[in-house]
């Protein structure tokens, strides 16, 4: 992930922009965590009311919820299709199965960032 230096939190929204489907932070910024309904909004809502500068990380690996049937079988389609990834850093290894999925993460930390 390729973030602004600058940033107090990252932000990863879900397709549809309403949730919030990851969060990225600096031990120094108190960002509430809002998850549920509307989460995306509220998140930013909160950072600015705190002037927090905000990235907004756009990944489709993260984007994708899979929290009901018809999701699943969408994700399916796009992991067959090599539209998203699967055990691996977001890219298709050729895995036709779901196994681990490992889409990208990090951790911020006193003003570094690790990618796990």
């Amino acid at each position: 992930m390729r973030y602004n230096a600058g940033a107090d939190v990252a932000l990863v929204p879900d397709a549809a922009e309403r949730g919030t489907n990851a969060v990225g932070l600096w031990l120094s910024a108190a960002l509430p965590f809002l998850f549920g309904d509307e989460s995306f909004a509220r998140h930013r809502a909160a950072a600015a009311w705190q002037e927090l500068i905000v990235e907004i990380y756009r990944s489709p690996s993260i984007a994708l919820d899979v929290d009901t049937p018809p999701m699943l079988a969408r994700y399916r389609s796009e992991l067959a299709q090599g539209m998203v990834g699967c055990c691996g850093n977001g890219r298709n290894t050729g895995a036709k199965e779901p196994g681990i999925i490992r889409g990208e993460a990090w951790f911020f930390s006193s003003r570094r960032s690790v990618a796990l």
